[in-house]
C-alpha cells in the first residue's frame, strides 16, 4: 500500500521521500537525518503512526521533531495521496517500520 501511495505521489508530480521508522531509540536519529536532508514544504505523517493508540508517544515525538527540524514545513495527516495535491510540492511521508 505504501509503494502504491508513493507511486500516486509521483504520478501527481509530487516529489516525496519516504522515511520509515521503528518505535525504538533509532526513531529520533532516523527522523532528524531525514528532516535535515533539505527544506521540506510538508511533513506528512502516515496513519500507521497516528491511528495506533500504542504509538501516541511516537506520534508526539514525530510532530515535535518535525516542528524542530523542519520549522518551515506544514505538518499534514492524510489517508489518500490525492488529498495532498492541494499542498506544496515536496512532502516527506513518515510511517512506522516493521518493528512498530
Amino acid at each position: 500500500m505504501i509503494d502504491q501511495q508513493m507511486t500516486e505521489f509521483a504520478n501527481l508530480g509530487i516529489d516525496a521521500t519516504l522515511t520509515t521508522i521503528i518505535a525504538d531509540s533509532s526513531a529520533e536519529p532516523t527522523l532528524i537525518t531525514a528532516l535535515s536532508q533539505r527544506p521540506w514544504d510538508v511533513v506528512l505523517i502516515g496513519g500507521g503512526i497516528r491511528k495506533t493508540d500504542d504509538l501516541v508517544e511516537l506520534l508526539e515525538q514525530v510532530v515535535n521533531l518535525a516542528h524542530s527540524h523542519a520549522p518551515q514545513a506544514a505538518i499534514a495527516f492524510n489517508t489518500n495521496p490525492r488529498r495532498q495535491r492541494a499542498g506544496r510540492s515536496t512532502p516527506t511521508a513518515i510511517s512506522p517500520g516493521n518493528g512498530a
